[in-house]
């Protein structure tokens, strides 16, 4: 997953951010995993990415990608909900979408999410906690 922003330096959250994961469901209780790289998180905890961000130039000018080292999340639950019926349509695995916080204090990225000619307003994340399941 690629978020496209126009800066290369984290913001911090000065407060919790109110967010949306798809997230694989793994039918546990309190284990899910993310939808690409199939990272395990914990519902209910404070989930850190411990890999470094990886930054390139974007194709756009003046945009990077940042393509790893943070959690992806949905500013916006309907882009969400997009997101996991297109996962449900081209994947044979069973998706659910998290409410989450994005705790104060993190560092974080805010900006673009583009897929399947969709952008979405999105965030990139060191720290995500996941809340509950919504669907």
């Amino acid at each position: 997953m690629c978020l496209i922003t126009t800066y290369k330096t984290p913001k911090i959250a000065k407060r919790d951010i109110v967010c949306y994961k798809v997230c694989r469901d793994t039918k546990a209780d309190d284990i899910l995993l993310t939808p690409y790289q199939f990272a395990e998180m914990m519902l209910g905890e404070i989930n850190i990415d411990t890999k470094d961000v990886f930054i390139t130039p974007s194709h756009k000018s003046g945009h990077f990608n940042i393509t790893s080292g943070v959690f992806h999340s949905f500013k916006k639950l309907k882009d969400a909900k997009t997101e996991l019926s297109d996962w449900e349509k081209h994947y044979e695995t069973s998706c659910c979408i998290v409410r989450c916080i994005i705790p104060k204090g993190s560092e974080y990225f805010e900006g673009i999410f583009t897929q399947c000619l969709n952008d979405y307003e999105s965030y990139g994340s060191k720290q995500i906690k996941l809340i509950e399941k919504i669907k």
